[in-house]
C-alpha cells in the first residue's frame, strides 16, 4: 500500500526563498489570499492569514525559529484528556527523531550553551543550527537579562501554521453546515473551533548614543550594507543574512513579568466566567472543553516552569512581549455564502478582556529591561507608548491600537513531533512495516 499526498501551490524557484534574511521581505504571491474578519477587540482592523501558498508551505516562508515548549505544555495535553503517550515523555522520542543538529563552528564565538542530548540526539530530517552571525547589539542584551538574574536553558530547541480549515466535507458543526447549504454528514461542533493565536505587541526603544552598529534593520534599508552582506553570504553563508527572524528568546512565566500582578491575574482567570467572550458556535461539549482548558491555564500560569509569555530579541532593544496562553478563542469556517472560497477566519484576539489584562505588564516590563544598567552607555529612549502613558487604561488602549500582527509563532518542532508520532499510530493500526 501506498499514500499519495499532493501539496498545494507552485514550485518557487526565487533563489532568494533560499536565503534566511529574506524572511524580513514582504512576498504576497507565496501566502494564501486570505483577509480575516475585522477584529473587535483590535479597533476592528483586519489582518493577513499568514500560510504559505507553495511546495514547502509554511516551512518555505517561516522564520527559521526552532523551538520547543516546556514539558509543563505537553503535559497539560494529558491532562485535558489525551493519555499519557500525549505527554512530554511520550512526545520527547518524537521531538528527537525529526530532527538533526549541527553544532555551530569554533570560529563563531558568541557564548551559546546546549545539551544535545536532553535537547535534540536524533537523525532526522529537519536540519537545525545556530546562525553563523549575530549582531553585536546581542551582547549588551545578554548582559541585561544576566542583571535581571534570568539564565539561559540547557536545551535551546517555530514557523506559521494556521488551524484546521474546515472543506464543504459535510463534517463539522451542523449551524454552519445547514447554513451552507451542505448536506451534514458528521456532526462535529469542534470542527473551526478551539482556534487560538498569539498576539504580539508592546513597545519601542532607540540607542541614541554608542549604539552598536549594525542592527538588522539596517541591512534591509542600507544598500551598500546590504550588496556587503550579499557578497559574503554568497561566498560562505555567514555574515548577517545568515540570520532569519533571529534565534533568541526569552521565555518568563508570568511571576517574572508581573511580580506585582500575578496572584490576582490568576485568581481572576480561574473564577472567571468566560462563556460570554466565546464564538456563539460554541455548544454544551465546546464549553466544557473550554472550561477544562480555562483551569489548566489559571494553573499553568502560577508556576514557575511555565511560560506566560515571550520576548524575542536580537542586536537592538527589547521592545514586542507575546501572549503565550491567550484565553480568547477564535473560529475558522467554511464561507456559508460561498463554501469553495477561502475561509473565514475570525481571531477574535482580546475578545476576553482578562487577555488585555495580562499584556498590559508586557510594557511594564519592557521599561524596566531598558533602563538597566547594561544599557546605561546607550541612551535608550522610549518611543512609544510614551512615558506618559503609565495608567492600565492608557496602555490597554494603546496595545489595542499597536499589535501589529498575529503570529501563530513556533510551532514548528511541536508539528513535526505530533506528524512522527501519528505517522507512528497509522503504521500501528494498518500493520504497515516501518
Amino acid at each position: 500500500d501506498s499514500v499519495l499526498v499532493l501539496e498545494y501551490g507552485t514550485l518557487n524557484n526565487d533563489p532568494s526563498i533560499l536565503l534566511p534574511a529574506d524572511t524580513l521581505t514582504s512576498h504576497a504571491d507565496r501566502f494564501y489570499n486570505i483577509t480575516s474578519l475585522p477584529i473587535p477587540g483590535l479597533n476592528n482592523v483586519t489582518r493577513s492569514v499568514l500560510a504559505g501558498a507553495l511546495v514547502g508551505g509554511g516551512s518555505a516562508v517561516n522564520g527559521m525559529f526552532f523551538d520547543r515548549g516546556s514539558a509543563s505544555d505537553y503535559d497539560a495535553w494529558e491532562t485535558l484528556g489525551n493519555g499519557a503517550q500525549w505527554n512530554f515523555e511520550g512526545l520527547l522520542p518524537y521531538f528527537r527523531k525529526s530532527v538533526t543538529f549541527t553544532p555551530p563552528t569554533q570560529s563563531v564565538n558568541v557564548n551559546y550553551t546546549w545539551d544535545e542530548a536532553v535537547a535534540y540526539g536524533g537523525k532526522g530530517e529537519i536540519q537545525v543550527s545556530f546562525p553563523p552571525y549575530q549582531f553585536p547589539g546581542q551582547e549588551y542584551v545578554w548582559a541585561a537579562w544576566s542583571e535581571l538574574g534570568i539564565k539561559e536553558p540547557k536545551e535551546a530547541a517555530g514557523g506559521e501554521a494556521i488551524g484546521a480549515i474546515q472543506a464543504p466535507s459535510g463534517i463539522g458543526p451542523k449551524s454552519v453546515l445547514d447554513k451552507a447549504g451542505i448536506t451534514v454528514k458528521k456532526n462535529l461542533p469542534g470542527v473551526g473551533a478551539n482556534f487560538q493565536d498569539h498576539p504580539i505587541g508592546g513597545g519601542f526603544w532607540n540607542w541614541t548614543k554608542n549604539a552598536p552598529s549594525p542592527v538588522q534593520g539596517d541591512i534591509l534599508t542600507n544598500k551598500t550594507l546590504y550588496a556587503e552582506a550579499e557578497k559574503e553570504y554568497a561566498a560562505s553563508r555567514t555574515g548577517p543574512l545568515s540570520v532569519a527572524r533571529g534565534n533568541q528568546a526569552a521565555f518568563l512565566p508570568l511571576k517574572v513579568v508581573a511580580a506585582e500582578k500575578w496572584k490576582g491575574l490568576v485568581e481572576s482567570i480561574a473564577g472567571q466566567d468566560a462563556t460570554a467572550y466565546l464564538p456563539a458556535q460554541y455548544e454544551e461539549t465546546l464549553l466544557e472543553g473550554f472550561k477544562a482548558q480555562q483551569k489548566l491555564t489559571a494553573e499553568l500560569l502560577a508556576r514557575d516552569d511555565s511560560a506566560a509569555y515571550e520576548f524575542p530579541f536580537g542586536g537592538g532593544p527589547l521592545g514586542g512581549g507575546v501572549l503565550e496562553r491567550p484565553l480568547s478563542r477564535g473560529t475558522i469556517n467554511i464561507n456559508t455564502s460561498n463554501p469553495l472560497s477561502e475561509p473565514v477566519v475570525d481571531y477574535r484576539t482580546f475578545s476576553n478582556p482578562l487577555d488585555v489584562q495580562v499584556a498590559i505588564p508586557i510594557i511594564d516590563f519592557a521599561r524596566k529591561f531598558n533602563s538597566l544598567n547594561a544599557f546605561s552607555s546607550l541612551g535608550a529612549v522610549e518611543v512609544s507608548p510614551g512615558k506618559n502613558v503609565t495608567s492600565d487604561v492608557a496602555i490597554a488602549d494603546y496595545l489595542r491600537n499597536i499589535i501589529p500582527y498575529l503570529p501563530a509563532t513556533h510551532l514548528c518542532t511541536t508539528v513535526y513531533a505530533v506528524a512522527e508520532k501519528a505517522a507512528d499510530l497509522i503504521k500501528e493500526r494498518t500493520s504497515w512495516v516501518a
